[in-house]
């Protein structure tokens, strides 16, 4: 993993290569040490829709860290409107034509 100068919508806006990646929804210190000792370019941490609490995610950072990955980024909600688009149709709908749940 990249470690220095790391601007994820710098390399989120470079299409000529994949974005690799893991996601982890799971609480592991130990996989998350080891994720980030593969040759991909970051582990994302869901604290948020996952079963990671906050001691947890704590330890898992610090996993990531001592593996030579760099400690955090927050995600901008820019970074995310895109795929969120594509992902629920009902974001992009005006009032009248959203789909019923």
């Amino acid at each position: 993993m990249a470690t220095q100068n790391f601007d994820l919508k710098a390399r989120l806006a470079d299409r000529s290569k994949p974005f690799l990646f893991s996601w982890m929804t799971m609480p592991s210190p130990h996989l998350a040490g080891q994720l980030a000792r593969l040759p991909i370019e970051g582990v994302c941490l869901d604290l948020q829709h996952g079963m990671i609490g906050f001691s947890d995610g704590a330890d898992m950072i610090a996993a990531v860290s001592n593996a030579g990955g760099f400690g955090g980024q927050d995600i901008d909600d820019a970074l995310l409107d895109a795929p969120m688009r594509l992902l629920d149709p009902a974001i992009t709908a005006t009032e009248g034509e959203k789909p019923a749940r």
